[in-house]
């Protein structure tokens, strides 16, 4: 339980079966100190934490992760705040078994992220690495990018929005399928769609930013409320944000 978060020395790897994050803060555990180096990659089974609002983790792996249960917690809870995960070697993979609430979350796993149970909960969402599968039907993500080696899966109970989270920019999947299912946008009026989506009257699927599949197959299942595709035009020219590649 730390109050202030914990920065871990880049001469030292925690190597445990499961580890518990409580309290708040920064917590730093990638041996970088204060800088954004990653020195120190970790070995840790099972991860949870449940943290105060507006508290950051940082975590840097060579093996495998699961997001899971560790002493009476269950996942990764961080109100307004940030989950981080580097998972830079070994082709390690990181596992969703339960919840993961945070305002923004950032998974660059080189084997890849599969979500085997849980529903993920965040504002943001970036992506990175190896294949990303994320299917929970309760799933509620604000804003997605990926730039992954790999198919990509994403289910959401409600609107969803292509676009740039934290460096990422739309969906770049290099020759491999997206598939994109969304839930029904609320307040969706089917009476009244306008020329730009807006609150007023949502889309189900928004897509901001381009998503290029390369030769792979780009499979969309909207809800109520459709798909919306960027389409600004600036001193008369039809702008890329938006364009679709498959």
């Amino acid at each position: 339980d730390a109050t202030n978060g914990a920065v871990q020395d880049p001469n030292w790897v925690i190597g445990v079966g499961s580890m518990l994050l409580t309290g708040g803060g920064r917590f730093a555990l990638y041996g970088g100190g204060l800088s954004d180096k990653i020195s120190s990659y970790n070995r840790i089974g099972t991860l949870a934490a449940n943290l105060r609002s507006g508290s950051e983790v940082q975590f840097a792996a060579d093996s495998n992760l699961v997001i899971g249960s560790v002493a009476g917690v269950n996942g990764v809870t961080i109100p307004n705040g940030r989950l981080d995960t580097y998972l830079d070697k070994n082709n390690a993979r990181l596992q969703l078994t339960e919840n993961v609430t945070a305002g923004s979350v950032y998974f660059r796993n080189q084997g890849g992220t599969l979500q085997a149970g849980g529903n993920l909960i965040a504002n943001n969402v970036a992506l990175k690495g190896g294949s990303v599968t994320l299917i929970s039907t309760g799933n509620d993500i604000g804003t997605i990018a990926a730039n992954i080696n790999g198919p990509l899966s994403i289910t959401d109970i409600n609107q969803l929005i292509i676009g740039s989270a934290t460096g990422v920019t739309g969906i770049t999947t290099t020759n491999q399928n997206v598939t994109i299912k969304t839930g029904a946008a609320p307040g969706y009026d089917n009476q009244s769609w306008p020329t730009t989506a807006s609150p007023a009257n949502p889309a189900s699927l928004t897509i901001n930013e381009n998503i290029n599949a390369g030769t792979g197959v780009i499979d969309v299942t909207a809800g109520n409320g459709g798909v919306f595709q960027r389409h600004d035009v600036v001193d008369g020219a039809l702008l890329e944000n938006g364009k679709i590649n498959a």
